[in-house]
């Protein structure tokens, strides 16, 4: 086989290497547009519901649920595909700054997501993996996974909280794509908010039914807008590294055509020789006329 064929099977490689990334991205670029309208009505959601749950407590402080202490579980959102640079390793650093193998305290990880089980699998304090979600339309049955793992080790921690759990994921922070890792625990902040009201509201039901009703809308809410947080910022991750790896490889492209072209100047030049030599040694077995 020639330089020239070789070089071409290997840029018919890297030209179906591209169509893939390409097909990736736009994958990628469509999820963030639909997520980007569902997370901006999902937010405002939660902050009606902690507006109002503030509202509340602030009147009625002693219906606000006890703080978890002790042992908990922690729930880290990773990404169920790659591609997406160090999405699940930033959520193992912040672990560790969260809940220190050396702690003495009894921690209970539930992971979601292929590629962070792959980085934790020797992890003995993982108790739960479960799939995550490449598309929005697998959020639902993702999040009755989730609540189902997180009820059964609150179960096991006989005498923990039933708020003694703490999500670790990705938050967006701007439009750039980049993001952090945020330390969510439940219900911790209805209080921060300063009081808007003097009065207290006016219920229609029992405070204590009120709250109870609450805070199941207000964790439903909040949880649909954590996975919707995290699977924004693993796309936009993603579109970030399929832009890089498309350029890189149209650079590639670009200098592989130049090869050819040289190569197959090369080509021509040698049958041109060929062709001379031979008519030169054809000449020279005619003799003189």
């Amino acid at each position: 086989m020639s330089r020239r064929q070789a070089l071409q099977e290997h840029m018919a490689l890297l030209g179906d290497i591209r169509n893939i990334l390409a097909a990736m991205k736009n994958i990628s670029l469509m999820e963030t547009r639909k997520l980007t309208r569902y997370l901006d009505t999902q937010r405002r959601v939660v902050e009606t519901l902690e507006a109002a749950a503030g509202d509340f407590l602030h009147h009625h402080p002693a219906f606000l649920p006890r703080q978890a202490e002790g042992p908990e579980v922690v729930v880290l959102i990773g990404s169920e595909r790659g591609f997406c640079g160090d999405f699940n390793t930033t959520l193992v650093r912040s672990l560790e700054r969260h809940a220190p193998r050396e702690s003495a305290t009894e921690t209970r990880l539930v992971i979601v997501g292929q590629r962070l089980m792959q980085k934790m699998a020797d992890d003995p304090r993982v108790v739960a993996r479960l799939p995550g979600t490449t598309v929005i339309e697998e959020l639902d049955a993702a999040l009755a996974r989730l609540v189902d793992a997180v009820q059964e080790q609150l179960v096991a921690l006989e005498g923990a909280s039933p708020f003694a759990v703490t999500v670790l994921y990705h938050a967006q922070q701007d439009n750039e794509g980049r993001s952090r890792v945020r330390v969510f625990r439940p219900l911790q902040d209805f209080l921060s908010r300063p009081r808007r009201y003097a009065e207290p509201p006016r219920l229609l039901l029992h405070p204590a039914r009120f709250m109870a009703e609450l805070i199941d809308h207000y964790m439903a809410a909040v949880l649909y807008e954590v996975f919707y947080s995290s699977l924004m910022a693993e796309n936009r991750r993603r579109l970030a590294q399929m832009q890089g790896a498309l350029q890189r490889l149209d650079k590639q492209l670009a200098e592989g055509k130049v090869r050819m072209n040289m190569l197959r100047q090369e080509e021509i030049t040698e049958e041109i020789e060929v062709i001379m030599l031979s008519s030169e040694a054809l000449a020279e077995e005619k003799g003189p006329a």
